[in-house]
Formats: structure tokens, C-alpha cells, sequence
């Protein structure tokens, strides 16, 4: 295995007690932890800067004549990733945030959120295969690891977990295209190994190249945030540093004709996150409408249709379930939605 597609140790380092403590914790033990998480090791909060950071990659690899695959077929395979390379997801803002609300009326009870929901889950699931093997340490981590890929990573129905992969020197990092609360929650129960399918770069000798010129070519700013949380999680010797500091100062000597040309593909690079950007837009608008519908017909027999789906897989995109519900409202009470559109229209 080369330098440049080594990952920390993937075995499952968990242990029985630290999860009989979890299951313990109250409503209020959770929600404290997942406001400690706030301050643990994350990219960029500031989107912009991770545009820059992203932009820098894809422009070495254009240059390059380099292909980044994204493989999202049926068959594609799921990679253990170790929960502490990733640094960032496209949908919090740190690691101990949470935009859904609970899933489930026993969580709505406990004034949790979604990702406590899905941490609660983990770790009752993981104590279950603790107590099926009591004796069998083997036997354990498998099971552990399949009760985690099966149920949240890879179960027919639910969204997949993409990853990107930034690779240096010292080992990946990964960057989370789709799954932000899965992910959340693995951090918050302590899991140590996640399941997802990640991005690869067709031709790997380009990997040690495309690592040092990226870091040259991105602002200071920018650089400086990726080296940070890269050193967070591959802690470096003085004399690693000071070796891959005179790297990137070589690659950026190399750099003139790619930042001239850098400049030529900004505004196409710009347009594309635009488009990005209104595509979001977009679904927060129907968001919006839909939940304005399901917080006025929020009883009786028209919850269910709601309720029934987020009991049945409280880890589907939120967003997606309530704009769903309401279409389903809309086909079973036509005219009060119709009476509530006006409404709301008059209200925004």
C-alpha cells in the first residue's frame, strides 16, 4: 500500500463500557455533548473558503488532464472510512450542528434533534451486539461492523453516503457529499468507522504532484485552514513539517502559467456553483411551502403520512420526506391545501 492510500487502522477500537455509559445518558447528557462537539476538528466552516480549497484540487487535475470518479452505481463498493478524517459535510456547520428536527414523538418528547435520534439508535445497536457475543471479541467487531454498514450506510431504500478524498502525505481526508447526519451522529455515539462510497483519481501517480501544487495554488487563507485541520488529525514531526512546507513552495514555482489560467476558468467554475446554489434555492422554497403545510395539518389522521415515514427511516433526507408529505396532503385534502396556499402566500 503506498504512502498515498494508506488510512489510520479501520478495525472497530469500541468497547462495551463506553457504550453502557451512552445508553445511560439523559436528553440533556446528549444535547451537552453535541454542543462540545462544536469545537471538534472541522474544515472551513466558512463555505467560501472551502470553494477555494476544492477549486484548487480541481484546477491542478484539469491541468493535469486528470479524471476525479465518483463511482454511484448500484454495485459500486461501500469503503470503511475512519470517522476522524472526515472534516466536513455539505450541510452543517460544525460538527455539532443539527439542522432537522427529531424524527420520532419519544424524541420530540425529549427535545432531541435528528442526529441525537440517530446516535441514540447507533449505540443501542451496538450494546445489542455486545450482549450477542459476550465472549467472542471477533465476533463482535463483525458484528458491529455489519450492523452499521446494513442499517445506515448501505440498507436498500436509504441514501448513500458519498465521500470525497483529498489524499496526502500523511494519509486522506474526507469530505462528506451526502450523509451529514448519519455522519454527525457516528461522531457523537464515538463509532470509529463509517461506510461510503468515495471519490478516486483514474491515474495515482499524479497523487504526491496534485497534493503539494494544490496547496500552492489555493489563497493563503485557504491553505492555511486545510494544513490545520490536516495536522489535527495527522499530528506532524517538526521535520515532516518542515519537508512538506519547502514541497509546496517547490510545486508553487512550477505555478505561474496554472495561476494565469486558473484566472481564464473562474468565471466557469463560478457559474457552476451559482447554478449549484439555485438548485438549493430551490428545494429550501418547497421546503418551506411544505412545511408550512404539515405544521397546519399536523393532527389525526393527516400526520400519519408524515409519521409513518420518518418512524419507518429516521435517517432519509428530511427535507425530501416533508416535501413528499405534502404532496401526499395535496392529493388527499385538495382543497384545504388549496386554502392554505393563499394563505401562505399572503404571509411571505
Amino acid at each position: 500500500m503506498s504512502t498515498y492510500d494508506r488510512t489510520p487502522n479501520q478495525r472497530m477500537s469500541l468497547t462495551p463500557s463506553m457504550f453502557e455509559g451512552m445508553h445511560t445518558w439523559s436528553a440533556q447528557d446528549w444535547l451537552a455533548h453535541q454542543r462540545a462537539a462544536q469545537t471538534e476538528n472541522y474544515l472551513a466552516p466558512d463555505g467560501r473558503v472551502y470553494t477555494e480549497i476544492q477549486r484548487a484540487f480541481n484546477e491542478i487535475l484539469r491541468q493535469h488532464g486528470i479524471i476525479e470518479i465518483f463511482e454511484r452505481s448500484a454495485d459500486a463498493p461501500y469503503v470503511a472510512i475512519p470517522v476522524r478524517t472526515i472534516v466536513r459535510t455539505p450541510s452543517l456547520m460544525n460538527w455539532g450542528d443539527s439542522y432537522h428536527e427529531m424524527r420520532t414523538e419519544d424524541s420530540k418528547a425529549r427535545g432531541e434533534n435528528a442526529v441525537i435520534e440517530i446516535a441514540r439508535k447507533m449505540v443501542d445497536g451496538i450494546l445489542s451486539k455486545y450482549r450477542e457475543y459476550p465472549s467472542n471479541k471477533d465476533k463482535q467487531q463483525a458484528s458491529i461492523a455489519r450492523f452499521l454498514q446494513e442499517e445506515f450506510f448501505s440498507r436498500s431504500g436509504r441514501t448513500v453516503v458519498y465521500a470525497k478524498k483529498f489524499i496526502g502525505p500523511r494519509g486522506p481526508l474526507f469530505v462528506i457529499e451526502d450523509g451529514s447526519h448519519r455522519v454527525a451522529a457516528a461522531k457523537l455515539a464515538q463509532v470509529d468507522t463509517i461506510y461510503a462510497r468515495t471519490s478516486n483519481i483514474a491515474n495515482t501517480k499524479i497523487l504526491p504532484t496534485l497534493w503539494y501544487e494544490s496547496l500552492a495554488l489555493m489563497p493563503a487563507h485557504a491553505r492555511e485552514e486545510l494544513l490545520r485541520c490536516y495536522d489535527a488529525v495527522y499530528p506532524p514531526t517538526p521535520a515532516t513539517k518542515k519537508i512538506e512546507s519547502e514541497r509546496i513552495k517547490h510545486a508553487g514555482t512550477f505555478l505561474d502559467e496554472i495561476h494565469a489560467d486558473a484566472e481564464l476558468h473562474r468565471d466557469t467554475l463560478d457559474e457552476n456553483e451559482r447554478r449549484k446554489q439555485i438548485a438549493r434555492d430551490q428545494m429550501n422554497i418547497l421546503f418551506r411551502w411544505a412545511d408550512y403545510v404539515r405544521r397546519h395539518l399536523r393532527n389525526a389522521e393527516r400526520f400519519d403520512i408524515l409519521r409513518d415515514e420518518l418512524e419507518k427511516d429516521p435517517a432519509h433526507n428530511y427535507q425530501e420526506v416533508i416535501i413528499k408529505a405534502a404532496d401526499a396532503y395535496e392529493r388527499e385534502f385538495p382543497e384545504e391545501v388549496a386554502a392554505l396556499r393563499e394563505d401562505y402566500t399572503r404571509d411571505i
